[in-house]
């Protein structure tokens, strides 16, 4: 498959929220469902004891026992994928970066919900994001919330059911959007988990290189005129944290900056 229309399609797939969209035969994308996608009557079973590498759920993890048991599940995962995807499907490492299907491989099941409730705290009124039932290996998601909150909320619940041992869980999400600040220490390892398990670190840059044709990007005017943010100036205080401008350029819009990146590093 050619790298432009590798591209094309990882766009598709972001505009139409599902990973799974592929050219039909009038040459538009369609958005498959992952029952079609995937071969869900026969997923493999994943072994824990693989994922946790000699640790228990309920043990003391570190961040670097986080990130190794999220790089175990992606490796079981990929070693599987014949077994996952259905044989007409081309399979990729980013397929494979679903929770939803990483639950259902250690034998849980997936389901959304309109709502799953609110309830006032000390920092107003919290919308509950997803709730993991550990005694009757079940996930719920709030349809509430966009596309993006439901995968890593997913992937938050996926990092209670390898690591912790409490039989339920419930990610909190503020109503007006913005996260809960306080977490308590296994809420917080849960979202270090679905960092680490969303966006590994080694595909991540091969990514970023691919879009960008560098390692390192830098705000310049070529890049500020490309980004459409204003001047060069007004992007440089509008990005001055890193934070912003890695969510900046992870949107797929940005990917209309990679071209000015590019050539400017070719011709430098």
């Amino acid at each position: 498959m050619s790298k432009n229309m590798d591209q094309e399609i990882s766009r598709a797939r972001m505009i139409l929220e599902n990973p799974y969209a592929h050219l039909n035969g009038d040459g538009k994308y369609d958005a498959l469902t992952k029952e079609v996608s995937l071969n869900c009557a026969n997923l493999p079973l994943i072994d824990l004891s693989k994922v946790l590498g000699g640790k228990r759920q309920g043990d003391k993890f570190t961040r670097k026992d986080v990130e190794l048991v999220a790089t175990r599940l992606q490796r079981e995962l990929w070693a599987q994928r014949e077994s996952i995807f259905s044989a007409d499907v081309e399979s990729n490492p980013f397929d494979l970066l679903d929770p939803e299907l990483a639950l259902r491989c250690i034998g849980y099941s997936v389901d959304e919900e309109e709502t799953l409730g609110q309830y006032r705290s000390a920092h107003g009124v919290v919308e509950i994001a997803g709730l993991l039932d550990k005694r009757g290996k079940r996930v719920l998601l709030s349809r509430r919330l966009p596309h993006n909150t439901r995968s890593f909320t997913a992937a938050h619940e996926l990092g209670h059911a390898l690591l912790h041992v409490s039989a339920t869980m419930h990610r909190d999400r503020a109503e007006d959007g913005s996260v809960v600040r306080v977490r308590e220490p296994m809420e917080y390892q849960a979202d270090v988990f679905a960092a680490y398990f969303l966006m590994p670190a080694k595909l991540v840059r091969a990514q970023f290189h691919q879009r960008f044709a560098t390692m390192c990007f830098a705000i310049d005017e070529a890049t500020a005129f490309a980004m459409s943010a204003g001047s060069y100036s007004e992007v440089g205080s509008r990005f001055s944290e890193r934070r912003g401008l890695s969510r900046y350029l992870a949107d797929r819009e940005a990917v209309l900056v990679a071209g000015v990146v590019g050539e400017r590093v070719r011709a430098g």
